[in-house]
């Protein structure tokens, strides 16, 4: 079976011997997990992959690993699976591998294997891999497949907090108007709309004003679940804003909406960022590091 990983397809640098041994070596360490034994399986696909390594034949070692993690997930060892994908992701990073496709196609195909219910797990090996993507890829905050993929994983479990994290940093806003609305329904109707805005303005603060507004015109859509409040009337009047170069009234609009504004103590952070962000207007050091605490995905 011929593997996604990276750019595998296209490799012409690896002999016909090499193809056989790694053929050979996987069907006996398939056998080895089909028997139970699944602790000598994973060190026998680490052992192997390092001597691959060392021989500088890194795409070989990063299939074995791949392809280990996989029938490890399927085999329900998320432990043992989480660990092979983690060290192929690690010789990625060793190696400055840059970004391409195949490669998240790849990783993508390996968390397809993992439980639903395995959040854990994939939010640490899903992690390293957005790390990676960010330091060897075009956007400092990783791929957004990386993202939509473990925040939709991460909705699926009701790990709401967490998955807003990662869809901020996405490319599925609408996806992200459907997970909002589920987890409205779980909070005091009362908190709604500080669901609604928090996301609206972590969009906002990495100026992301098109999926801002597309979050937001979705799930006010929807007055069942977001009814017009003060702080929503604050946030759609914030959106319109930002369409024009208007500093003066983003100051009046945040002194006449304050008392709603500070129903959430970081509101007033993010509006600094969005300052920043779409009127050059300096942000004080504190905020600077705020935002990179916020938007630093969870270990």
């Amino acid at each position: 079976t011929q593997s996604t990983w990276g750019s595998w397809q296209n490799i012409r640098f690896i002999m016909a011997d090499d193809e056989a041994k790694l053929t050979k070596v996987l069907g006996v360490l398939r056998e080895k997990i089909a028997q139970g034994d699944y602790y000598e399986a994973q060190q026998m696909f680490k052992a192997t992959s390092f001597r691959y390594a060392g021989q500088n034949k890194h795409d070989l070692a990063r299939r074995l690993l791949m392809d280990g993690s996989k029938e490890m997930a399927l085999h329900g060892e998320v432990t043992c699976a989480s660990e092979l994908i983690d060290s192929a992701v690690e010789n990625l990073r060793t190696n400055k591998v840059p970004e391409t496709d195949q490669i998240i196609d790849g990783i993508l195909e390996v968390l397809s294997t993992f439980k639903p219910d395995t959040p854990r797990a994939q939010i640490a090996f899903m992690n390293h891999s957005i790390r990676w993507s960010g330091e060897f890829g075009p956007l400092k905050h990783g791929n957004p497949r990386l993202h939509d993929a473990l925040a939709i994983r991460l909705a699926a479990v009701k790990e709401y907090g967490l998955s807003g994290v990662h869809f901020v940093h996405g490319s599925q806003p609408n996806t992200f108007a459907e997970m909002l609305s589920q987890w409205a329904q779980l909070v005091y109707q009362s908190e709604r709309d500080l669901l609604l805005t928090r996301a609206t303005l972590q969009y906002l603060t990495i100026g992301n004003l098109r999926d801002a507004n597309i979050l937001f015109k979705q799930c006010q859509s929807n007055t069942h679940i977001f009814p017009s409040t003060p702080l929503t009337r604050f946030t759609g009047f914030l959106l319109q804003l930002l369409e024009r170069d208007a500093l003066p009234l983003f100051r009046t609009l945040r002194s006449k909406y304050a008392p709603s504004i500070q129903r959430d103590p970081e509101f007033n952070q993010y509006l600094d960022l969005i300052a920043k962000e779409f009127f050059n207007v300096p942000a004080p050091p504190s905020i600077a590091t705020m935002l990179s605490d916020l938007f630093q995905s969870p270990a």
